[in-house]
């Protein structure tokens, strides 16, 4: 009865968050009757913690923020996922961190270096300046690895726990 949207094809899939919510669907699928009126009644008879996981769980899989250049048909969906995300902060970097694949391949040089520059310093940085993108994005990847180091986006605001909206 749970149906699931996949990202497939874009990383998600294979990163620490994505096997996480699998393990949790494959767990929630287990359980649920695919019958209506057995999972109503399944659905009923949970206690108070395992049904706000259940939901919890069912709204995560409906929620998606993702965010295309020129597509302004999702911006009541960017501004749900903003306030979520300042109602429930999380620490992004248990769950992400830079790849080549993910996020140093697909940005400037410039935000290359300013990450390595964050994250690993000013040294690391130099290291690097000179190389080609993509050896620069795979170097980057090897110096932030371990780090916790995130994009902006994903860095909580200071003071307050909650991601950057």
């Amino acid at each position: 009865m749970l149906n699931q949207t996949s990202l497939s094809g874009t990383g998600i899939d294979e990163s620490t968050a994505g096997q996480a919510i699998a393990a949790r669907h494959e767990a929630w699928a287990a359980r649920v009757p695919n019958e209506g009126g057995a999972l109503w009644s399944f659905v009923a008879s949970l206690p108070m913690d395992e049904l706000m996981s259940l939901l919890a769980h069912c709204a995560s899989l409906s929620l998606n923020a993702v965010q295309r250049p020129g597509d302004s048909s999702r911006e009541g969906a960017i501004e749900h996922a903003a306030t979520l995300a300042k109602a429930m902060p999380h620490e992004m970097s248990r769950y992400w961190e830079p790849t080549a694949a993910s996020y140093l391949g697909r940005v400037s040089k410039d935000r290359i270096l300013e990450a390595v520059r964050d994250g690993a310093g000013d040294d690391a940085a130099r290291q690097i300046a000179g190389l080609k993108k993509s050896a620069m994005a795979e170097r980057a990847q090897q110096l932030l690895a371990g780090r916790g180091w995130l994009p902006p986006l994903l860095k909580p605001v200071q003071g307050t726990g909650q991601m950057a909206a």
